[in-house]
């Protein structure tokens, strides 16, 4: 009897007193678990062991003349051990995601004015929305070859994440070192909408943008990328949101000594410009042209047509069409 230990073990226990006397080879063996006859033909040569390959992956039968085994749940065989099954068609392992931005507002942010986002996007999978000025540089995962560095997963960087860690697949204490730092503030509001703020101060840096050389104060004109990436294949989906900051202008009159025209009142339609946050509100007048001829059209002032007697002192009023309320200046 071929009585060789396994692990210390014998693999075969005797199951007769032997067929012929004082002959070992003649004694009937049966097989532990785990185990088959090494010859089904000769049992004198014991048994083996089937602990062999992806041992976890299997549950077995006992059969002493071969090892019988199906494979656990998501593996399938493959010659006489268990792989991890092909990955099956569901939502997680096709790229489907989409995003939109569903609304912009101007808000105020810790007293200063700000760009707030509103978007909506998928949430299956693991994933990231970031934001910038450039779009992800994500090209999807391609059949690895021999001496070829395979694709890196980091293909957000330079832009700012503004969803959560937990969201990417990560634990809200672990380190995401792929993103940008000092990411703008954001907040999820469900599992497929968040939040986030673009400070105007900033928006030079999370945007690109340029100069309107055109126009009187120098108008910043923006595009913002917004996207969602998938961080198990590597592709991304971005919406690019143009933004406008537009600043009131500031008007340089010609110098020397200017007089008001003597007038009783005159009427002004201004419409409201934009808020800013913590200063009074911008409004822009509909009859510029008028208003800035009002001003410097020079003159001799006399009396009455609301100068006093000595004509060296004259009062104009106009009427706020906002407010109802009259409004009088003097020269």
């Amino acid at each position: 009897m071929n009585d060789t230990l396994y692990e210390g073990q014998r693999l075969h226990v005797y199951t007769s007193a032997g067929r012929r006397y004082d002959d070992l080879t003649s004694c009937d063996i049966a097989c532990r678990p785990l185990s088959r006859l090494r010859d089904v033909a000769n049992p004198a040569l014991g048994c083996v062991s089937c602990e062999t390959g992806n041992v976890l992956f299997k549950v077995f039968t006992q059969n002493d003349a071969a090892c019988t085994f199906t494979c656990l749940a998501g593996y399938v065989r493959a010659g006489d051990d268990c792989v991890l099954a092909p990955l099956q068609p569901s939502a997680s392992s096709f790229w489907n995601h989409s995003l939109s931005v569903t609304h912009v507002r101007r808000v105020a942010v810790g007293g200063a004015a700000a760009f707030r986002f509103t978007v909506s996007h998928t949430a299956h999978g693991s994933f990231a929305v970031v934001v910038g000025g450039a779009e992800p540089t994500c090209a999807g995962r391609a059949p690895l070859a021999l001496r070829r560095r395979p694709p890196s997963a980091c293909c957000f960087a330079g832009l700012w994440r503004v969803s959560t860690k937990n969201q990417l697949g990560l634990a809200s204490s672990a380190d995401e070192t792929c993103s940008a730092t000092n990411a703008p503030p954001s907040s999820r509001i469900s599992d497929t909408q968040l939040e986030f703020d673009v400070p105007d101060a900033r928006l030079t840096e999370l945007a690109l943008c340029a100069v309107q050389l055109n126009t009187s104060v120098g108008e910043l004109a923006c595009v913002l990328h917004v996207s969602i990436v998938d961080a198990v294949l590597l592709h991304h989906f971005s919406v690019a949101v143009p933004l406008e900051l537009r600043r009131g202008a500031a008007l340089a009159f010609l110098p020397g000594a200017h007089t008001y025209v003597p007038v009783l009142s005159f009427h002004a339609e201004v419409q409201l410009a934009y808020l800013d946050a913590g200063q009074p509100d911008i409004f822009r007048s509909k009859n510029r042209e008028w208003f800035l001829a009002f001003l410097l059209v020079s003159g001799y002032p006399r009396a009455g047509h609301g100068c006093d007697s000595s004509g060296a002192h004259c009062t104009c009023t106009y009427t706020d069409v906002c407010s109802g309320r009259a409004r009088t200046f003097g020269a």
